[in-house]
């Protein structure tokens, strides 16, 4: 039911207002009346309705500075190269800790076998093992001659048990002097 002014005056014959605009009922009858039906009103229609085209505002488009844009790029960039680099450091440091663990495993096996070998040879052993299985022998006295050739000096042994002949003399003479006109160049 349309509410119409006059039943608006009523309403309001109906309730007396407060000061804090509270209505309360004057009186409980005419509460109980129904309100009366609004009169009908002639309606009017028209030969053609009015169009009504509604013009929808083109949406502001966004501009996006160039500037932004390369800064993003950039940034995108050098996250990644700070990535990058994370993930070398990485797989380096885990090549490094590999070798590490590598040499240690080796010095343990390199001491393991310094140790055997110093169990196994002494010196008397290794000049057993020379002279029996090898062949060699210390040499005597007669057989090492000292030269001398200004700071330096030469230990030279002769293997030969014989006493050398003239020819052999000259020879290691020439030899001699050979080595020290050398030395005196050098």
């Amino acid at each position: 039911m349309p509410k119409t002014s006059e039943y608006f005056r009523q309403q309001n014959d109906l309730f007396e207002f407060d000061q804090n605009a509270v209505r309360s009922p004057i009186s409980v009858e005419p509460l109980n009346n129904p309100a009366p039906a609004p009169l009908p009103r002639p309606v009017e229609i028209p030969e053609r309705l009015p169009r009504v085209v509604e013009e929808t505002a083109p949406a502001p488009r966004r501009r996006i500075n160039l500037f932004y844009v390369v800064l993003i790029l950039i940034a995108a960039v050098m996250l990644c190269k700070i990535v990058s680099a994370y993930a070398e450091i990485t797989s380096i440091a885990i090549k490094t800790s590999k070798a590490e663990s590598e040499i240690t495993a080796l010095q343990k096996e390199q001491s393991s076998l310094n140790l055997q070998i110093t169990k196994k040879l002494s010196l008397v052993d290794i000049k057993k093992y020379a002279e029996n299985e090898l062949g060699m022998y210390a040499p005597k006295d007669s057989d090492i001659r000292i030269l001398y050739g200004g700071d330096e000096s030469f230990y030279v042994a002769d293997v030969l048990t014989e006493k050398p002949g003239i020819a052999a003399t000259v020879w290691g003479t020439i030899q001699n002097v050979a080595l020290k006109a050398w030395s005196f160049l050098n």
